[in-house]
């Protein structure tokens, strides 16, 4: 068994065979376009990828997304653990944890401060045991029914309209409270992670302030009966109400009957979400990591109630 950690170059090598693992592994296509979207295309350049090869046959990979997070007004360098894939012939060999403890060693040794993700309730207790993974907290799904629910009044009269392409100036929709963990999302990480994706449409309706910049969005995707709001920033409460009123009018537009969110209990989102009459729904994700830099400077990392997290924020959507 040969491991190889790939970089750039002797990644598009590959890039056929991940997406036959991929499919075979999670039954699910994955094609030559999303694998060359998801990793080469990602505006923080980085390949962090290693593969196990029997020959030269792939039959297992262990990867992660570089992404920032804001936190304290200050960018941080991480990653988010993306596809972990093990041949069927090859399972209990411990493949998974060998290559996931060499591109930790290599973030490690490069800056990264943390790895963190959204595992599902097996690939979570290798996680743990193995990999010193810690849980953070468990992020819920709110559930509105589009049949029954009622839209808010509004204080104010206010105007949504559609920037799907995120040509517009996002420099101000950014989190700013300095207590919050979340994800950067620049200009150049919305239109990568949204408007470029190849196999998912989604819709992004923003508010404008006077000076024209966005000053609220909300990112919608339509999945079987329901709309996800898989993505969302509220300068108020106010524009809040004016862009939750729109996705329920969009989610009834396309004959879908539940619009979903994730919302930390207690949050702010939670509870304007909660007026609506949403109701918890499956389903409930993990989400954990592993910070890397050994001193406490990170160690707020593991606080469940510092995270802002959004459904897109996991791959998967």
């Amino acid at each position: 068994m040969e491991y190889k950690f790939l970089d750039r170059q002797s990644f598009q090598k590959y890039m056929k065979e991940f997406g036959e693992l991929y499919t075979l592994c999670f039954g699910v296509p994955m094609d030559e376009q999303e694998v060359k979207w998801r990793y080469l295309e990602n505006p923080r350049k980085e390949i962090l990828a290693c593969i196990a090869l029997d020959g030269d046959r792939l039959v297992a990979n262990y990867s992660a997304s570089p992404i920032q997070l804001i936190r304290n007004g200050e960018i941080v360098k991480v990653a988010q653990s993306l596809n972990t894939m093990t041949h069927p012939d090859y399972i209990g060999k411990g493949l998974f944890v060998k290559l996931a403890q060499t591109v930790y060693s290599y973030m490690a040794k490069n800056g990264y401060k943390m790895v963190m993700g959204f595992p599902n309730n097996i690939s979570n207790r290798t996680f743990l045991s193995k990999l010193n993974w810690r849980d953070i907290c468990v992020v819920p799904t709110l559930e509105i029914n589009l049949e029954t629910v009622r839209k808010k009044n509004l204080n104010l009269e206010v105007t949504v309209c559609e920037d799907s392409k995120f040509d517009l100036d996002y420099s101000k929709c950014i989190q700013q409270d300095k207590k919050i963990i979340s994800v950067y999302k620049p200009k150049e990480y919305l239109k990568w992670r949204y408007a470029q994706c190849p196999s998912v449409e989604y819709y992004n309706f923003v508010i404008l302030s006077e000076m024209g910049y966005v000053s609220s969005r909300i990112i919608l995707k339509e999945f079987r009966n329901r709309i996800n709001i898989v993505d969302a920033y509220f300068k108020n409460v106010d524009e809040e109400k004016a862009l939750l009123n729109y996705s329920i009018d969009f989610g009834r537009s396309r004959g879908k009957s539940l619009l979903t969110m994730w919302a930390k209990l207690g949050s702010q989102e939670y509870l304007a979400i909660e007026s609506y009459g949403a109701i918890l729904a499956s389903p409930i994700s993990y989400f954990g990591g592993c910070v890397f830099d050994s001193s406490d400077i990170y160690g707020d990392f593991y606080e469940a109630d510092n995270w802002f997290l959004n459904m897109s924020d996991d791959n998967v959507y």
